[in-house]
């Protein structure tokens, strides 16, 4: 009961019936966590765009922030990346998840890595089906050459702004391929 409280999803008052949380308007970020690790949970593909449109916002500003706080780390992680990249949705997963763990740690603000660290298992789990495109390989692994080639000019602007844009077009690509998908089901 302690541990469903911690997470958000019933209420303990002493005295007072035991509650059951209405978890999307009440719900915090350990409820995320719940509900992304259980199998059962009422998650779908739905829950990809809206992690994106999350990452959206968060990352144009901490791939900034790394940038302008660490370019010479961002350098050498984004030369580790685009050397070990083999055209294989999984390897792109993992991949993808260190780039953006990585700047989130920095960026100096750990409330960022704490964020997207709730999304872990979730991601890792969705992330080869987005990688399974050529289309999302491909639009990845040219952001990550041209974040390399700001960081290296040390334009910590134009990251974020390549964050922003990349973000938004792998929204676009997960929901042409979720159609795609759909079509070829019916």
């Amino acid at each position: 009961m302690q541990k469903l409280s911690a997470n958000g999803m019933i209420e303990i008052q002493h005295g007072k019936p035991t509650r059951v949380r209405d978890i999307w308007s009440e719900g915090n970020m350990n409820t995320l966590s719940t509900i992304l690790q259980t199998r059962h949970a009422p998650i779908g593909t739905q829950w990809v765009p809206q992690m994106l449109e999350v990452r959206t916002v968060l990352a144009p500003h901490y791939t900034f922030l790394a940038v302008e706080h660490h370019p010479g780390q961002v350098v050498g992680l984004m030369d580790e990346i685009l050397s070990s990249l083999i055209e294989d949705a999984n390897v792109y997963g993992k991949v993808d998840w260190k780039l953006h763990h990585t700047l989130t740690i920095l960026s100096d603000n750990p409330i960022y890595t704490l964020i997207l660290n709730g999304f872990k298992d979730y991601y890792q789990l969705l992330a080869p089906q987005y990688f399974m495109l050529e289309i999302s390989r491909k639009t990845s692994r040219s952001f990550y050459q041209e974040l390399k080639e700001a960081a290296f000019s040390r334009n910590s602007r134009q990251a974020g702004e390549l964050a922003e844009q990349i973000m938004i077009r792998s929204i676009e690509l997960w929901n042409t391929a979720q159609q795609s998908r759909k079509k070829g089901t019916n």
